[in-house]
């Protein structure tokens, strides 16, 4: 009697396997949960557009290079000084390629896109 219920659950195995190989993985993807509302907030306010970036002109303060108007520059000339909007760097002036983590530049404005490319620390047409 054992024998013939082992020879079953032998006979058996790989059907259950081939099932479950061909079954449907749809389980195994990641999916979004959908959390209760228990405190009742509603969540619509949080899905409108963010509010336009106020525009800064020449000499205001500033946090990002994309709060200054075209053409300039959110600058920070020493360290730990203010950061203000600063004309981008003409035709052999000094300049800066590199923005700091936080939109703004350190030391040098970059040179007006498409007019001039910043060589050794130097606008050059």
């Amino acid at each position: 009697m054992p024998r013939y219920l082992l020879l079953i659950c032998v006979a058996l195995l790989p059907v259950v396997s081939a099932q479950q190989a061909g079954a449907d993985n749809e389980d195994l993807y990641q999916k979004p949960i959908q959390m209760p509302d228990v405190f009742g907030v509603d969540d619509t306010r949080n899905k409108t557009t963010p509010p336009k970036p106020k525009v800064k002109r020449l000499g205001q303060p500033c946090k990002s290079s994309d709060e200054c108007l075209p053409g300039l520059c959110c600058l920070q000339r020493r360290w730990r000084g203010p950061r203000i909007c600063r004309p981008q760097a003409g035709r052999y002036r000094r300049c800066s390629d590199d923005q700091v983590k936080g939109g703004y530049y350190m030391g040098h404005c970059p040179c007006l896109m498409g007019e001039h490319t910043c060589e050794k620390g130097f606008c050059i047409p």
